[in-house]
């Protein structure tokens, strides 16, 4: 369907075989347009779009903000209780932070396990949170953020306690505190 100076295509095969078509760069690059359009038409209301934006730039190769928008809808799909959903993003963006730079990797690969670590909560699953969180232990105090080494003692105290691990739960909620 062509409408002045622009074409439309309506039939999604069309679109496929257009798509399909393109190179790997060109695809990347148009993706980028379009996240960054996202970004501009909907600056008062992102939360709409969270989920686009992480296809777009996830699409476009950004990985910085495809974690940063996958993050974002996992945490409104998990205040709407979509929480498999919520951990289907996260785990998607804890795979594209594997490949951020180091400085960034480390604090991105917490804050993602913190939101799982919530999201597992939620869904009575406490024996999944411990193992989620400890293989960030050895790094909490290069990070120098308390706020984050409080979470995960307090995650990891708040499922030892309703496991029944009570001598855990009390060590692990005393350092989150103290944090």
């Amino acid at each position: 369907k062509e409408s002045g100076d622009k074409l439309y295509f309506s039939h999604e095969r069309i679109r496929e075989v257009v798509y399909a078509g393109l190179s790997p760069q060109h695809r990347a690059m148009l993706h980028g347009h379009v996240a960054n359009s996202l970004l501009a038409v909907h600056a008062a209301s992102l939360p709409e779009v969270h989920g686009s934006l992480a296809l777009h730039f996830t699409r476009a190769g950004d990985r910085r903000s495809a974690v940063t928008y996958l993050a974002a809808f996992a945490d409104q799909a998990a205040a709407s209780f979509g929480i498999d959903e919520a951990l289907a993003a996260l785990a998607q963006a804890t795979e594209l932070a594997q490949e951020l730079a180091a400085r960034e990797r480390a604090p991105w690969l917490l804050e993602l396990s913190l939101r799982r670590a919530k999201c597992l909560f939620h869904l009575g699953r406490f024996a999944e949170i411990a193992p989620c969180l400890a293989p960030h232990l050895p790094l909490l105090d290069a990070l120098a953020r308390p706020e984050l080494k409080a979470q995960v003692h307090f995650w990891i105290g708040c499922a030892s306690g309703l496991m029944g691990d009570t001598l855990a739960a009390k060590s692990d909620g005393e350092r989150a505190l103290e944090e």
